[in-house]
């Protein structure tokens, strides 16, 4: 991944497409022989399309040269549970086995883009809530306009890495009865240390 966003930053600077591999195999610091050799056979080694623990990495010419990197599920697997979604969606009833499988596959794939699970509400209350075989519930329609509309936004559910961090920071508490809201402007590098350490228990106050 570092190798993909050394590429992502030359050519946004360069303004230009490049070939592979990349001159920014360089920034190693390793001779390309030598990088080469002691890589094992599962590395990744200047590749503009790849994936790292589970996400696709796609920092291709024709991506990069838009100005963008996209990091999200891998196309196939959006692609796969927005058909199945919109097969569902055309069904009077579904199983609740069915329905948590669906919700399961949804969920891995919104971790990359978490606003785009604002437009479900109902769906994954359907999910199975016990181990007993062949129990169906109805499938309204406001459950089918639900998961139609999040299948629709499958394509774009991915994160652009090199859209630059907001400098503008927020917390938020609540309880039972109210809820609150803050922010305040902070600088560039302090913004990227909370956002790198964000997803960390007690991050933010180190």
């Amino acid at each position: 991944m570092i190798i993909s966003l050394s590429v992502l930053h030359f050519l946004i600077s360069q303004k230009k497409n490049i070939g592979f591999p990349s001159p920014c195999m360089g920034q190693t610091g390793l001779p390309s022989s030598l990088f080469t050799r002691i890589c094992c056979e599962k590395d990744v080694i200047a590749e503009p399309l790849f994936k790292a623990a589970g996400a696709e990495v796609d920092s291709r010419p024709c991506v990069v040269s838009a100005g963008i990197c996209l990091v999200g599920a891998p196309l196939f697997k959006r692609l796969g549970v927005l058909l199945l979604t919109l097969r569902a969606a055309r069904l009077p009833a579904i199983s609740e086995k069915l329905a948590s499988r669906i919700s399961g596959s949804w969920v891995s794939v919104l971790l990359y883009r978490r606003c785009t699970s604002s437009v479900v509400k109902k769906f994954f209350s359907l999910a199975a809530v016990s181990d007993e075989e062949g129990v169906v519930v109805p499938l309204n329609q406001q459950v089918a306009e639900e998961i139609t509309v999040l299948a629709c936004l499958a394509p774009l559910a991915a994160v652009d890495i090199s859209a630059p961090v907001q400098k503008k920071v927020y917390a938020t508490d609540a309880s039972l009865k109210k809820g609150a809201v803050t922010a305040r402007r902070v600088s560039q590098h302090t913004a990227e240390i909370w956002w790198l350490d964000g997803d960390k228990k007690g991050g933010y106050t180190q």
